[in-house]
């Protein structure tokens, strides 16, 4: 029985369509998500409120994508993933279309506990669900994936700040949410949870995964916790989302306060869509080649050199280089995040273990977003927020060539 997929199958692999499926999702998704430093400044001119309390709403987005990380990924390795992206789908839709209607900040922040549910489901549900359907090639087939929010987060922002500036940002919400419904909902109607489903096996499975981490089995999700390992994937993917969800929701209004034109600030977003899909791509083959966690390391060597070149980018083109550095790294980080707990936990506890791992990077890096715009708020700058994050991308690094393989017991 070490039969590919290919053997199981005379057709198309249906793992195939699966992805197809997810590229949709992520497409939508987290490209739409993404415009959040966009509406700011509309929002600011219409109501007047702080940036610390717009900012809060966007915490509390990533707050509630974190803890639906970890309730999704439960809930796919029990009931499978058409259920649980389909509720999520309409959440997601949801979200968008009542934040046009808003008139008050405690509405904006209850649109996006919505909107952070839905959105917090897409991940822990498709990445755990793709790694079951492939153990052969699962770094390339997962950057395939995530190239597609790389693709959504530059075009639907660029899409997005021409729509407000034609609309208004209340209609251009109500398109998004359209656009989240129609798309999100019906993919997720070809969603399994895994090759069995199919009466297929995963691409490239085999007896000799069998019981191992990295395989079909490995560890439950309370023998994960009970290790280092665990624990430091944890803090690792926590202090690079810190470093990327702050900086992909103030880099837009920093240009601004820099000067620069809100066109060229948005545009920012878009060229971290485009260096995006790049890092997914080679980390992906990367990952492939040389092993999940040489290629984590990379991607957080890629984020210390952009957050100290941040220190000194005070000029549209130094900006540019910078976003070309944090766009590396997400699409990095998010690529090759499932790989590496796949293969240091296995497909056993998958979904769970995986959805922990992106709470702790989704809900609590999210508190970077608010405590930026609070520094802001206090300061008028930028300055001390970025200069944490710099260090906190130096203490990823750190923690990143720590990481080593569990053996035979669960332990270093």
């Amino acid at each position: 029985m070490s039969s590919t997929a290919e053997s199981s199958s005379p057709r198309l692999f249906y793992g195939y369509v699966i992805v197809a499926a997810a590229f949709g999702i992520q497409w939508v998704a987290f490209g739409t998500f993404n415009t959040n430093g966009i509406f700011l400044n509309p929002i600011l001119a219409e109501f007047g409120w702080t940036r610390a309390a717009i900012s809060v709403a966007y915490t509390i987005g990533f707050l509630m994508m974190g803890i639906m990380s970890v309730v999704a990924g439960n809930l796919n390795d029990r009931f499978g993933p058409r259920k649980v992206m389909g509720i999520a789908g309409l959440l997601l839709a949801l979200g968008p279309l009542l934040l046009s209607r808003i008139d008050t900040s405690w509405q904006m922040y209850l649109c996006y506990v919505l909107y952070g549910t839905g959105l917090g489901a897409v991940d822990a549900t498709l990445l755990s669900t793709i790694a079951r359907w492939f153990v052969k090639r699962r770094g390339v087939i997962m950057a395939f994936t995530k190239v597609a929010a790389g693709i959504g987060i530059f075009s639907i922002p660029l899409l997005t700040s021409w729509l407000i500036g034609v609309q208004g940002w209340r209609i251009t919400y109500v398109a998004i949410g359209a656009l989240l419904g129609l798309v999100v909902v019906p993919a997720s109607f070809f969603l399994y949870r895994d090759p069995s489903e199919k009466g297929l096996t995963a691409y490239g499975a085999s007896l000799d995964f069998a019981g191992k981490p990295g395989g079909p089995d490995g560890l439950s999700f309370s023998e994960a916790i009970r290790t280092r390992q665990f624990w430091t994937v944890c803090a690792i993917y926590f202090a690079d989302s810190l470093c990327m969800q702050t900086a992909s929701t103030h880099i837009t209004p920093h240009a601004i306060s820099l000067g620069i034109g809100s066109t060229s600030a948005a545009s920012l977003i878009s060229v971290i869509g485009i260096a995006s899909i790049i890092g997914r791509l080679t980390i992906g083959f990367s990952s492939d080649k040389i092993g999940p966690r040489r290629a984590m390391v990379i991607v957080l060597v890629v984020l210390l050199v952009g957050f100290a070149w941040l220190q000194v980018a005070d000029v549209l083109w130094m900006l540019y280089l910078f976003v070309i550095l944090d766009g590396l790294n997400h699409g990095g980080i998010v690529t090759v995040i499932t790989p590496v707990v796949a293969e240091l936990f296995g497909t056993r506890a998958l979904g769970t273990i995986l959805g922990v791992v992106l709470f702790s990077g989704i809900a609590l890096g999210g508190l970077g977003a608010w405590l930026a715009g609070y520094i802001y708020d206090l300061t008028g700058s930028y300055s001390i927020a970025f200069g944490g994050l710099l260090v906190i991308a130096v203490t990823g690094l750190l923690l990143g060539l720590s990481l080593k393989p569990i053996t035979k017991g669960g332990k270093k």
